[in-house]
């Protein structure tokens, strides 16, 4: 499980020219793009499978698989 935080910084490692931005993912979870992950202690916990779709649905390059 990763944080947000985490989630930006791999995607941006897998993206430097299009590095999303917590703006960009609060967009997507708003709009319905993307299921929000589970909470735990208050903050959304990514698993690698959000972290796929989350990719998908941002045109963003997937990370690969020891990052995400």
């Amino acid at each position: 499980m990763k944080t947000t935080r985490q989630v930006i910084r791999i995607l941006a490692a897998a993206n430097p020219q299009h590095a999303p931005t917590e703006e960009r993912i609060r967009h997507a979870l708003r709009r319905g793009a993307v299921s929000p992950p589970p909470l735990f202690a208050g903050r959304l916990a990514w698993r690698r499978e959000d972290i796929i779709v989350l990719a998908d649905v941002l045109g963003l390059v997937c990370p690969s698989k020891d990052q995400g």
